[in-house]
């Protein structure tokens, strides 16, 4: 059993600064090399709906679940 509890033997030892600086590294590069990459009207879809979030474009209405699938593709 030990003495003292892990937090206290983390709280005495100061991080090696080094150490801490390579790991980041590392991380942030496995980070990247994981990242979700989408297509490109994936991209669009995306960045439009930031636009309709943010106010930028006016949000689309529809009255019915048929006037929606109307103005889509699925509805031809």
């Amino acid at each position: 059993m030990l003495a003292v509890s892990w937090g206290e033997v983390r709280a005495k030892r100061p991080p090696d600064e080094a150490a801490v600086a390579e790991h980041r590294a590392r991380f942030d590069a496995e980070i990247r090399a994981h990242r979700l990459r989408f297509g490109a009207a994936t991209e669009a879809a995306l960045r439009e709906v930031d636009d309709i979030v943010a106010g930028r474009v006016p949000a689309e209405r529809y009255g019915s679940f048929d006037e929606l699938l109307a103005d889509t593709d699925l509805g031809e």
